[in-house]
């Protein structure tokens, strides 16, 4: 036999315009293996190329696009489990749960049909627990077969029934488990699911070319995890924290990010909740990097963790709602947003008013505890849906500013020990929209977060319900009043505040702090075209918004200039003529934080302005620092930042 190694190809058996003249003997065994590497190469391409132009529908992996329940119920009894909750809470009038959270075949849901994407088989059980039987399994299978074109995520916390069916399995079939931890004695008391020992094993020597893990909730786990995980050859891994406030036995944040970078030398690795366990402090949230100046991190961790929280948050809460809430959220986010866009800018502004709540709640509560207030209340001022979507995809998706302020609160206190006084958030919320099926659906969030006894809905103009809200709650009661006032308008003129509603909160008793979103840009291009056209117009709307003209402003020079065509007004005009207006009733804590629309393009700024005592420390030195160093400005590292916890953009893996 002849040896392994290179040898002259005989002239005779040369292609055409080949240059090749020397080939590689090897073995049909070497072969085989070498085959069964391409093989799987191109079958992976295969699954992104649908994966990347199917949308995305499943809370729980953002590669999935519907699920599909056969078979439902599990007896796992796990501590951690949202699907158990979901079934014997929301979900127990139905005919699959009457009977507890039991496997359970649902002969209806053979009746589906599928049409590419990645469907995830049985999100509301174990369909390989040992109590659901063979025949049943079979029967999911066969299906599944019917449908070539369409890939089917399994996952389970019982891999070693995978080998069983192994060439039952069409090839369309994605063998997924949930391995937590690699510490046996983590686990133990957590669930009664095989041990994760076992798992790894069973995965380990499972011979498929689609194997996924996922690590979530992520436990404290050994030095010899990543290695284990790697040995599995997974071609795609899930990675996160817990969601439903278990504490569990948790990882540090530190030692998470080592296990994610060892295994992104690997493997695919897709983050969701990425956080600081529950026991650990304060360290990167605001001011605990530099001595209460703010971070000088400029790798943006600590933005990404919060951002993949929040959107959680979003995805979790709207899978609870009943699903006729649901649809009509979706709806009417599809109205508000018909144009399939990108407008991953508001991240910065939502996520602002995130990092700035439990800072103000901190700093208000203390002053009520010593007798300078009554109450602390929040107004959103334009509150739409209560959700905001950011990009095109359906689930890219983020609490809004009301479910902001009614539910990060909470969240952070149970997460940060410095922050724990705020569980309760505000003693009242007032939330303001003007459009009639927008204010359906943010009743709908509202009543589903059970704040009734002190949330109020108002619809109609937020001039007028404002000028009210001031004589009621700081003009006719004795009661003193710290009030938070969100406004976010959109980009036109009619639907700023105007001048005479802004002067009466300032000018009042209450003590007012403002976060404002200015559509700076918008508005000047708005004003811009009136002065130009319309000269009479652009001096009523300038009146109506900022008040009597003082002429050291630019907006009240340009109606006077001769040559109108030659003059517009700027952004930084709308930016000096709110600080204007501020000052002029006392305030001098006043910060403007850009939001960048593409490469040097601001869209919009942010106005934050308190009167409170040392504000310029707390809110300049301290909050807006925070902000400037942790949020990244520019829009494509936002947009990147996004993809990253989102898991969209992975077709850079094809190349």
């Amino acid at each position: 036999m002849r040896q392994r190694g290179y040898f002259t190809v005989d002239s005779s058996l040369r292609l055409s315009g080949a240059i090749l003249n020397k080939a590689y003997l090897i073995t049909e065994e070497e072969w085989r293996e070498i085959y069964k590497g391409i093989e799987g190469m191109i079958a992976i391409r295969n699954f992104f190329n649908i994966l990347l132009s199917t949308p995305k529908g499943s809370k729980m992996f953002s590669i999935v696009g519907e699920t599909w329940n056969p078979v439902t119920g599990c007896p796992h009894n796990c501590v951690y489990c949202w699907a158990r909750r979901l079934a014997l809470t929301k979900l127990r009038h139905l005919e699959r749960y009457k009977e507890g959270f039991n496997s359970r075949l649902n002969p209806e849901e053979f009746k589906r049909s599928f049409n590419g994407g990645v469907v995830f088989v049985s999100d509301m059980g174990d369909l390989f627990a040992e109590t659901v039987p063979d025949e049943w399994i079979e029967m999911v299978l066969d299906h599944v077969k019917k449908f070539p074109s369409t890939f089917f995520l399994f996952l389970t916390k019982n891999p070693r029934r995978y080998h069983d069916y192994i060439d039952k399995f069409p090839p369309n079939s994605i063998l997924g488990a949930t391995i937590e931890t690699d510490d046996d004695n983590i686990y133990r008391g957590i669930s009664s699911a095989p041990l994760p020992s076992e798992r790894i094993k069973a995965m380990a020597e499972l011979e498929w070319k689609f194997k996924f893990i996922s690590i979530e909730p992520i436990l404290k786990f050994t030095n010899d995890f990543a290695r284990k995980i790697r040995d599995i050859e997974p071609f795609m891994v899930y990675v996160g924290y817990d969601n439903y406030n278990h504490r569990l036995p948790e990882p540090t944040l530190a030692e998470t990010n080592k296990l994610i970078e060892s295994l992104m030398e690997h493997t695919l690795v897709i983050k969701k909740t990425i956080r600081h366990a529950w026991y650990e402090g304060i360290e990167g949230y605001m001011q605990a990097e530099n001595g209460g100046k703010g971070s000088r991190n400029r790798d943006y961790k600590k933005f990404e963790e919060y951002l993949s929280y929040l959107r959680e948050t979003a995805l979790n809460f709207l899978l609870e709602m009943e699903t006729s809430d649901q649809k009509a959220v979706r709806n009417i986010l599809s109205k508000m947003y018909p144009e399939k866009k990108e407008r991953y800018w508001s991240i910065k502004k939502l996520y602002a008013l995130a990092m700035f709540l439990p800072v103000f709640l901190q700093i208000g509560l203390a002053y009520k505890r010593k007798g300078r207030f009554d109450k602390i209340v929040y107004i959103d001022t334009h509150s739409g849906p209560g959700w905001a979507k950011v990009g095109p995809d359906e689930d890219e998706i983020l609490p809004g500013s009301p479910l902001i302020a009614l539910l990060w609160p909470t969240i952070v206190s149970e997460r940060i020990k410095r922050f724990s006084n705020i569980k309760e958030g505000f003693d009242e919320y007032i939330l303001i929209e003007k459009e009639g099926e927008t204010y359906s659906v943010l009743k709908k969030t509202v009543e589903k977060v059970g704040r009734s006894d002190n949330v109020k809905t108002r619809r109609g103009d937020c001039n007028s319900i404002l000028k009210n809200i001031v004589d009621d709650y700081c003009n006719e009661r004795e009661e003193k009043t710290l009030i938070f006032l969100f406004v976010d308008p959109f980009g036109n003129l009619e639907s700023q505040i105007t001048y005479e509603t802004l002067s009466k909160i300032l000018a009042s008793s209450c003590k007012v702090d403002f976060a404002m979103n200015i559509m700076s840009t918008f508005l000047a291009r708005g004003l811009t075209e009136l002065l130009r056209q319309k000269p009479t117009d652009y001096e009523l709307w300038v009146r109506k918004l900022f008040g009597e003209c003082n002429e050291s402003l630019g907006l009240c020079k340009y109606y006077k200039e001769k040559t109108k065509d030659e003059v517009g007004v700027t952004r930084e005009d709308v930016l000096q003529a709110y600080r204007h207006i501020f000052q002029r009733h006392g305030y001098s804590a006043i910060y403007f934080v850009p939001v960048e629309f593409r490469e040097e393009n601001i869209l919009y700024d942010l106005l934050f302005a308190s009167r409170s005592p040392n504000a310029e420390d707390w809110l300049g030195n301290g909050y807006i620092n925070y902000i400037k160093e942790n949020i990244p400005r520019s829009y494509e590292e936002l947009k990147g930042i996004w993809f990253k916890v989102t898991g969209r953009g992975l077709d850079k893996y094809l190349k």
